[in-house]
């Protein structure tokens, strides 16, 4: 199985689908993924998180392993845009981060205690950085 990912826009709102598959590209390199990537409006999200997290609260991503080599990584757009107003970045730099930050869940990593967060922090500014220096 080569890595590969698809895209499933439910909402109006423009997805970098280019930008989205380099931060994919990067990320796949040492593990072969199957991926799904599924925008969804604020209802559809927050329903999401109601079922499978039992939180009843708006998420900015998701991330669903299915398989040992199989996940589905969800992104709220609209929250996107909220927090990229919010923090003073660009939409695409939100949403790239948001896809990024699903993938390493789907690839083991978690933010449950400072170590691991630190751990996971540390290997998105890597990629990001990657990213950044590729566009050059």
């Amino acid at each position: 199985m080569i890595s590969s990912f698809s895209i499933a826009n439910k909402t109006l709102k423009r997805i970098p689908r280019a930008l989205l598959q380099r931060v994919f590209s990067l990320v796949s390199k040492k593990g072969i993924m199957e991926v799904s990537l599924v925008f969804l409006n604020d209802r559809a999200m927050r329903s999401v998180n109601k079922k499978w997290r039992k939180r009843d609260a708006q998420a900015n991503v998701l991330a669903f392993p299915l398989d040992v080599s199989v996940g589905e990584v969800v992104i709220n757009p609209q929250e996107a845009q909220r927090e990229a107003r919010a923090g003073n970045v660009s939409y695409n730099r939100r949403v790239a981060y948001l896809f990024l930050h699903g993938l390493l869940h789907l690839y083991g990593y978690d933010h449950k205690t400072t170590k691991d967060a630190r751990k996971m922090e540390k290997r998105e500014q890597e990629i990001l950085s990657q990213e950044m220096s590729s566009r050059t």
